[in-house]
């Protein structure tokens, strides 16, 4: 290979290890946001419940829509759970992108699973790839794109296929598969429990057409959770990346906060050295 190839091989590789970078940030992102907007709506709660008056200056300040019953009151005990689900979609929308990044990676790092689970292509694909690399990384990619398209699938093939540390228990597997089942329920049925979503968490078939109901302690601990989960797969690529590619400009390190200890936190940062 030669050195204009070489350096193009390595800029796709660090555009891979950008792209998680970017998804692992988001995911921090959409966790500090979530947890502001639950902090916001309790102190307004407590306010309300402490201090009639403040409650009597919300309920004017409330414009209430034109043709509407609706008051602040109302609006305000059906705020939570709203607030609830958009949180879980947001967040799992930037966990189920990080999961796909990390598959790319994970099969760059080893293409064995693309040998036989991959769809034919043509000598004509082939040849367009000016190395063997370079086709790996394209087929990684692809595979990555398909298996988004099936949250729980996409992680359970990390765990499996992968086997990246996504679970540190089957309790923590059950967890993460029913915040995507129920992220799913809310985007795609309107929050309405249906047989797939029994089926798929083996629940009691008189749940069907009730709707899905999610607390914020729920909440709050499948976020910790997925971000716990994401944090031991990214420090898991970090070290194979390592050893895959010690040569490498493109270099992924692992940086962790301060004062994180259980691996949540964890980033993996483009290290530009000069060739």
């Amino acid at each position: 290979m030669d050195e204009r190839a070489a350096r193009s091989l390595r800029q796709d590789r660090a555009s891979l290890a950008i792209a998680l970078n970017s998804a692992a940030l988001d995911l921090s992102t959409q966790r500090v946001r979530l947890f502001a907007i639950l902090s916001w709506t309790s102190l307004v709660n407590l306010c309300c419940s402490r201090d009639s008056a403040f409650q009597a200056a919300m309920e004017k300040e409330w414009a209430e829509p034109e043709g509407s019953d609706t008051s602040y009151s109302k609006l305000r005990s059906d705020a939570g759970g709203i607030l609830y689900d958009l949180c879980l979609c947001r967040f799992m929308d930037s966990a189920i992108t990080f999961f796909r990044d990390a598959v790319a990676i994970g099969l760059v790092l080893d293409p064995a699973p693309l040998r036989s689970h991959t769809k034919t292509i043509t000598h004509k694909e082939v040849l367009g790839f000016p190395s063997l690399d370079d086709l790996v990384a394209s087929l990684a990619v692809r595979k990555s794109e398909e298996l988004a398209h099936d949250d729980f699938g996409l992680v359970r093939y990390c765990a499996e296929e992968l086997r990246m540390p996504v679970f540190a228990s089957d309790t923590e597997r059950l967890k993460v598969k029913t915040a995507i089942r129920t992220r799913n329920i809310l985007v795609h049925n309107g929050g309405r429990i249906d047989a797939r979503y029994t089926k798929a968490l083996d629940l009691d078939a008189s749940l069907i057409d009730t709707k899905v109901t999610l607390g914020s302690e729920e909440l709050t601990d499948w976020v910790d959770l997925l971000e716990a989960c994401c944090g031991r797969v990214q420090a898991h690529l970090s070290s194979l990346w390592r050893e895959r590619f010690p040569e490498d400009p493109a270099a992924v390190a692992v940086s962790e906060q301060e004062g994180s200890s259980d691996g949540a936190s964890v980033g993996m940062a483009v290290e530009d050295r000069p060739a």
